[in-house]
């Protein structure tokens, strides 16, 4: 009889659950908001980068 893959990652010492599911709920608004923040972070940058693009490929052609 084979034995099935979780008690194969048991047997290693590997945790069966997820590491979600050892958050507190303090840990997960604060991750979310880190993500939010990160998103926003990243929608700002890519913007003033594409804007830059944009001015300087305007500048080229006239």
């Amino acid at each position: 009889m084979t034995k099935p893959a979780s008690y194969h990652q048991f047997e290693k010492g590997e945790s069966l659950m997820s590491k979600k599911m050892w958050l507190t709920p303090e840990e997960v608004i604060y991750q979310k908001k880190r993500k939010k923040g990160i998103l926003y972070g990243s929608i700002m940058i890519a913007t003033i980068i594409l804007s830059t693009l944009v001015t300087f490929l305007a500048n080229k052609i006239s």
